[in-house]
């Protein structure tokens, strides 16, 4: 029977302090099946110590609907060897990394809150069980550093629904941390030592981990060619709700960046589901858009704090400022730096609420069981380039009428410049790539506009903060002419940057309308 966890993982709960405990390091490895035969080569271009013998007990976990597994994650509580404990593997890039907490009867929040976003509310069990014989063999290079550990692993490893039992033996290579600059130099590492496996008649293994072995699953092969439009909205979408997902483990893991990141992922979402109203039902995804301008607004205070922050630091560190008394910086600094940890902190109870997992749900849903537009069995590229070319034409439209008086006519204008920004680049990076040449250059006039546009809005709002905070110095008998300096400089500023924005719109318009 399978197991259900309880305890206070296994919940919504409250995000917990990084513990002192915490360690992760980038996995570096590769994996070889190998037939029982096999033996292990005698590796001439290093030197190999004698082998270790472990014996590696390890359960792994996961919802019912193996949520972590689908996000190339693996969660797993190991016993034997020399990193007995909590093992979190995420990827990151062509490698993976691992984080890794002592062992206990379960794991620790912060652990979990990297892959919260996944998980959700939603109760752990125990998946699969591997244990494994290890023979390790340590190489060495020529300065006798260790460089790389050869793992000859004999397994047996249950699935815990079916109860099958699989066996089989493998080999893995794992360099040690600190044995390569960065991932180039590590592959050519790896290479040198496969030579050495694929001679004594190792093969590249067909399963990425254990786990996927231990449940009968490959890797997966590579999808064909998106041939409709539909195809290419879901492979965009998708893309970006694994960057939302990763701005959800940065904010409750303490980045400073989340907040940002989570910002921009929304809005790129909700670019695409705005624009792909021919391709998806708009009744269904216009829910989905509404529920996550809510996930916005919650964020907006802390970043707009953050924001508020960082301007003020900007401008007090010039050294022709250098003489400005502690309490300016106190107001401008310390004070919003603790209004935005109170903010920050009223968006993570936020993101441990029903409402902000259904939507995790329902984007989930969306791209696994998507709702159907009229155009959604189009050919990719004819249509997408409908699309974008119709959010270029109304971006255009609303820079041509913008009335720059108006902040909130201004904000308008930039928000539409940033949708068709938002589609245009969805379409011709990674994973689509659909589109090219002028698409990219247009993608990248829009950016030099919502740039412009937004450093712009962010310098008049500061300005407006600036005087708010000199009358209330002034109501505290303080001297409020050094917020009048920094309010003028602002100011200045602003200028400067109207008249980039207009240039950068002037382009913009132009190269639209070619």
């Amino acid at each position: 029977m399978t197991r259900t966890v309880v305890g206070h993982f296994a919940k919504t709960g409250k995000v917990r302090p990084v513990s002192d405990h915490e360690s992760s390091a980038t996995e570096r490895e590769r994996k070889y099946d190998v037939d029982d035969a096999a033996v292990l080569p005698r590796f001439e271009n290093f030197d190999a110590d004698q082998p270790m013998i472990f014996t590696l007990r390890a359960d792994y976990f996961d919802t019912a609907d193996s949520a972590i597994l689908r996000h190339r994650a693996v969660l797993r509580k190991r016993t034997g060897g020399g990193d007995e404990g909590w093992h979190l593997k995420v990827d990151e890039g062509e490698f993976r990394r691992e984080f890794q907490a002592p062992l206990a009867d379960e794991p620790p929040g912060w652990l979990l809150d990297r892959v919260r976003a996944i998980i959700r509310d939603r109760p752990l069990r125990r998946i699969a069980s591997v244990t494994t014989l290890r023979e390790v063999t340590r190489l060495s290079d020529a300065s006798g550093t260790t460089i790389a550990e050869v793992a000859d692993d004999r397994v047996e490893a249950s699935d815990a629904h079916s109860g099958i039992l699989r066996m089989w033996r493998e080999w893995e290579v794992e360099l040690m941390a600190g044995a390569s600059p960065d991932d180039a130099a590590a592959n050519a590492l790896l290479d040198r030592v496969e030579s050495d496996l694929v001679a004594a008649g190792a093969v590249p293994s067909r399963f990425p981990s254990k786990l996927v072995r231990a449940m009968g699953n490959r890797a997966k092969p590579t999808p064909p060619p998106p041939r409709t439009a539909l195809e290419i909205a879901l492979q965009m979408i998708a893309a970006h709700l694994e960057m939302l997902l990763a701005a959800d483990a940065a904010i409750r893991t303490g980045d400073q960046e989340g907040i940002h990141d989570m910002r921009t992922a929304i809005g790129r979402l909700r670019a695409l589901l705005a624009a792909l109203r021919r391709v998806l039902d708009a009744s269904v995804t216009d829910n989905i858009r509404e529920r996550l301008a809510v996930v916005v607004r919650v964020l907006e205070p802390a970043r707009d704090a953050q924001v508020r922050r960082e301007h003020a630091t900007r401008l007090l560190d010039e050294d022709r400022r250098a003489h400005f008394p502690g309490h300016v910086r106190t107001r401008l600094v310390s004070e919003v730096a603790r209004q935005e940890q109170t903010a920050r902190s009223a968006v993570i109870a936020y993101l441990g609420t029903s409402a902000y997992f259904r939507l995790l749900d329902d984007l989930d849903a969306l791209v696994a069981r998507p709702p159907l537009g009229r155009h959604f069995a189009a050919r990719p590229r004819g249509e997408m380039k409908k699309v974008v070319r119709k959010q270029l034409r109304r971006a255009s439209k609303r820079l041509a009428a913008v009335n720059e008086q108006d902040l909130a006519s201004v904000h308008d204008s930039r928000k539409a410049v940033r949708r068709a920004r938002y589609v245009a680049e969805a379409l011709t990076k990674p994973p689509v790539h659909l589109l090219g040449g002028k698409w990219i250059e247009l993608a990248s006039e829009a950016t030099a506009v919502q740039d412009a546009a937004g450093n712009h809005r962010d310098a008049i709002l500061f300005v407006q903060h600036l005087n708010s905070v000199a009358r209330d110095a002034t109501t505290n008998e303080e001297n409020a002419s050094f917020y009048g300096a920094l309010a003028e400089a602002e100011t200045q500023r602003s200028d400067e940057l109207l008249s980039e924005s207009r240039e950068a719109s002037a382009r913009f318009r132009s190269h639209v309308a070619e």
